[in-house]
């Protein structure tokens, strides 16, 4: 994936995705048959399980791309110091100070599957103004306050999805989701930037891109990034909903 985020899908990126399909494959296939499995993959058979470690790979992986690229615009579009692209970059820890500090009260007021496909669909929808941005400074305003509320609303998207991912496991598998969960976030802090470089890539041309061609290449990427996200918290809302609703059926 960092090489498909360099230079495309070449060839040796290609087989080597192909072999990594091939080989996770088979490790499900293993896990599977094994009683005493090092991952055992059928808790994955709940829905809450399951979908909140796929919201973990959405809500990390398009947070570190929306970093990558604020930095890639600050510095190689309107050719400020990294200390500037430092500074813009601070809204984002702030806003996921502040989510962290009131997110339990806010679980405590919202359903955890509410909490997070509304939240995972903001975060999308904050990253947006990149995607629009120009290379004009003035940007840089508009920039740091939506980031701060795309930052706020990724921490509560990541705290609700932790939440689904281990309350529904029994005591015995209790360790194994919370294991889980947190591997699912360095999944997606590991795939997020070279999933939205290959598309920067493919915008921005072969070579060197000009300016023009990284901020086209920039606008594409985060654009993807977010409808993604939009789309993904929408769909993992309505599928919790889904969940939760059959197993209250199952109840009665």
């Amino acid at each position: 994936m960092t090489r498909a985020g360099e230079h495309g899908l070449d060839a040796p990126a290609a087989v080597s995705l192909l072999a990594a399909v091939v080989l996770v494959g088979t490790f499900w296939r293993v896990e599977n048959r094994t009683a005493d499995a090092l991952i055992p993959v059928r808790i994955l058979k709940r829905p809450e399980i399951a979908l909140g470690n796929l919201a973990a790979l959405f809500v990390f992986g398009g947070e570190t791309a929306l970093i990558f690229f604020t930095g890639l615009y600050v510095q190689d579009v309107l050719g400020l110091s990294s200390l500037v692209a430092g500074l813009v970059l601070l809204g984002i820890g702030v806003g996921q100070i502040i989510a962290g500090t009131l997110g339990p009260r806010l679980l405590r007021r919202v359903p955890p599957r509410t909490l997070l496909g509304v939240s995972l669909t903001l975060q999308g929808a904050f990253m947006l103004p990149l995607s629009a941005a120009t290379a004009d400074p003035r940007w840089l305003v508009p920039l740091v306050a939506t980031q701060f509320v795309n930052a706020f609303f990724s921490m509560t998207a990541a705290l609700s999805f932790m939440v689904i991912a281990t309350s529904s496991a029994d005591a015995g598998t209790q360790g194994m989701a919370t294991g889980m969960a947190t591997e699912s976030q360095q999944v997606g802090m590991a795939i997020g930037i070279p999933l939205a470089s290959a598309v920067f890539v493919a915008a921005a041309g072969p070579g060197v891109p000009t300016a023009v061609g990284r901020l086209t290449g920039i606008h594409l990427a985060i654009g993807a990034v977010a409808l993604c996200q939009i789309a993904a918290g929408l769909l993992i809302r309505a599928a919790l909903r889904r969940a939760a609703a059959g197993r209250r059926q199952r109840t009665h």
